[in-house]
């Protein structure tokens, strides 16, 4: 969207009322920008691909489809609900190479189970056509989101779709928005602090100091279909804060208050530090072994962009992050009154769950990509692990493999509940966008984003606030970890090069029923330990340099595998079962 436009949104979002025809995305002047993909599609913004016939815009939005029959994407609330009193037609211009049906899609947000929709059939191949959906039967002020299906119930992946100009029903715009700004001085220093609002631009509105460093006013912004279109600069002592200048305000449309926080000052950090474990690594069961006790703790306090917490007491949590040569171990605790788990009603990223993301491009982490942009597939080296707070962990990644653990006291919605979540994530499932396996050593960089998504359930408004460790202006970690922290690997006392060095190596690993033992010069035995040190198997071998033992017995997990040779230990290596 273009900013300039801003100050008139309130105005002209969705269009003229008047007429009885509300234009909901031309992809110009009012943008539907913010849809998101399901089943494996994906959404941008692009350039017309063929500006000709019925659209010459410049600009139009584009969905790739996914590979189930079913995948599509949707636009979050709209920040009102839809009126089919006087005009029941959506249109919509539709663009591809493909002839397939279009589905249109009314839903309630909040229960995705209250839905409405239509199908139209695109025929048209390779030129514009604007199609039509007919909600004549549709109940007026009960719907709060869009969603979009291109070639409903085909599933040919990668299918290119571009649509524009969304426009039809009556639209009832929601309430006036009480925004309360919250800015924390961590040093208590600044004498003057203010914020300008896009609605209202060249005008400044002075906060408060409590006299603790945190600054506070409260304003009433017009309501709008995207309250989200509002920006907003900080000015702090007179000068614009470089990351908070004409920042998205990301109030959630259809709030009737909101409160935007931001902290500065106190040495803040975006940096964290992977503790190297060597042998003794932690045990990955959701209980914390001492070996967490050597690994540096970061809290996880910062509301996520503009949204925000009661208090400390409503969601707390931190994390801690380790390393080997096989792989990289995360713990994460989060305590939350209110445990609001995924279920059979609205949309699981909105319930109660915490979010891991990794950055695997060294080098070049600031590429304005993040896991949403290549389906969570790793293509391009960005990854994202959400498991829902359940002990099944019902929705972890297919691609994920290797050993993880979760304990909680409880997944009775409605309790209070202490999750502790445990990650191993062997290097080779997380490549760069290059597909290249990582080989860890201490100059590497990469990108860490680690959030807990909390939800307070239906009696609280089911209204989703996140917590980030990082205090970014703009930490999104689905399709953009630009604003995710650094994470950086401790000094090893026993390098990669050591372990190279020792005479062998295993493959396939993870391994299921054999795992082969190659370069094992001069070998008389093999010991396998399990992740509490117990020896599990020892076996003797010929002095064959490669050879091969039987894990169909073992359970799964990880394992140290040691050889040794007459002239002593040819040393150790970790493997998985899976």
């Amino acid at each position: 969207m273009k900013k300039g436009l801003l100050s008139m949104l309130f105005l002209t979002a969705f269009g003229l009322f008047t007429m009885g025809q509300t234009t909901f995305s031309d992809y110009e002047t009012v943008s539907l920008d913010g849809f998101l993909g399901f089943g494996g599609a994906s959404f941008t913004v692009v350039a017309n691909p063929n500006p000709a016939g019925i659209n010459l815009s410049d600009n139009v939005g584009n969905v790739t489809t996914g590979i189930e029959t079913w995948s599509g994407v949707y636009s979050g609330k709209l920040g009102g609900t839809l009126d089919f009193t006087t005009n029941s037609t959506f249109t919509m211009k539709v663009y591809s190479e493909n002839a397939g049906d279009v589905l249109l899609k009314c839903e309630f947000a909040d229960d995705n189970t209250i839905n409405t929709e239509v199908l139209a059939t695109y025929t048209d191949v390779g030129n514009w056509e604007e199609l039509s959906f007919d909600f004549s039967a549709a109940e007026s002020d009960t719907y709060d989101q869009i969603v979009l299906f291109f070639d409903m119930n085909v599933g040919d992946e990668d299918e290119e779709w571009y649509f524009d100009d969304i426009a039809g029903v009556d639209f009832t715009p929601g309430a006036d928005v009480d925004v309360t700004f919250q800015i924390t001085d961590l040093d208590n220093s600044a004498s003057n602090v203010e914020v300008e609002v896009s609605n209202d631009p060249g005008t400044k509105i002075a906060l408060t100091n409590d006299g603790a460093g945190v600054w506070t006013v409260t304003e009433t912004l017009p309501g709008n279909t995207f309250m989200s279109s509002y920006t907003w600069t900080l000015y702090i002592d007179g000068t614009a804060a470089e990351d908070r200048t004409d920042a998205d305000l990301g109030v959630a449309a259809g709030s009737e208050t909101a409160t935007v926080t931001y902290t500065f000052g106190g040495g803040l950090t975006d940096e964290a530090l992977a503790t190297y474990v060597g042998l003794d690594f932690p045990i990955i069961d959701g209980e914390i072994d001492f070996i967490w006790d050597e690994a540096a703790e970061y809290p996880i306090s910062f509301p996520f962009g503009t949204e925000s917490f009661d208090d400390e007491a409503d969601c707390n949590g931190y994390f801690k992050v380790a390393w080997d040569e096989t792989g990289l171990y995360v713990l994460v605790e989060v305590n939350d009154d209110y445990l609001y788990p995924s279920g059979d009603y609205g949309q699981d990223y909105e319930k109660d769950k915490l979010e891991l993301y990794l950055d695997m491009n060294v080098g070049d982490l600031k590429d304005g990509a993040g896991p949403g942009s290549s389906n969570n597939d790793g293509t391009n080296g960005h990854f994202q692990l959400a498991p829902n707070n359940l002990a099944d962990w019902t929705g972890a990644p297919s691609w994920f493999t290797g050993e993880r653990g979760y304990a909680a006291d409880t997944d009775v919605e409605g309790e209070a509940v202490n999750c502790i979540t445990e990650f191993y994530i062997p290097w080779e499932n997380i490549p760069d966008r290059d597909g290249n396996t990582i080989v860890p050593d201490e100059t590497m960089e990469f990108g860490l984003g680690v959030t807990i998504a909390d939800n307070d359930g239906p009696d609280g408004g089911a209204a989703r606030n996140r917590l980030v460790w990082v205090n970014s202006s703009d930490p999104e970690s689905w399709s953009n970890m630009d604003g995710c922290g650094t994470l950086m690997l401790e000094e090893s006392t026993l390098s990669a090069k050591t372990i190279e060095a020792a005479q062998f190596s295993v493959y396939p690993n993870p391994a299921s029923d054999v795992l082969y033992v190659r370069n094992a010069v001069n070998a008389k035995s093999v010991s396998v330990h399990n992740i509490v040190g117990a020896e599990v198997m020892n076996v003797s071998v010929d002095g064959s340099e490669t050879f091969s033992i039987n894990t169909s017995e073992l359970e799964k997990g990880i394992y140290v595998i040691s050889v040794n040779t007459e002239a002593g230990s040819a040393g150790h290596t970790k493997f998985v079962v899976e």
